[in-house]
């Protein structure tokens, strides 16, 4: 892909970049659901910043879905 089709290439990366800054919130939120699965309620706070990185981690699995796919179907396997 870097000889033919150069921005592709650089979608792949930026998608792999973009999908490893999203990690530490997907860790957070699994971390958070062990630790207070038996919570009967949550402050405000911590349940902005639980929307917060939800948001983030399944806009992150979307973008890296769907460029995933586009990358792929423009060289193929």
């Amino acid at each position: 892909l870097d000889r033919h089709e150069f921005w592709a290439s650089n979608l792949f990366d930026f998608k792999e970049h973009i999908a490893a800054l999203a990690l530490p919130f997907a860790l957070l939120l699994g971390g958070v659901g062990l630790t207070l699965k038996n919570e009967p309620a949550l402050s405000s706070e911590v349940n902005s910043a639980l929307r917060a990185s939800a948001s983030i981690t399944w806009g992150v699995i979307i973008f890296s879905s769907v460029t995933g796919l586009l990358v792929t179907s423009i060289r193929g396997l």
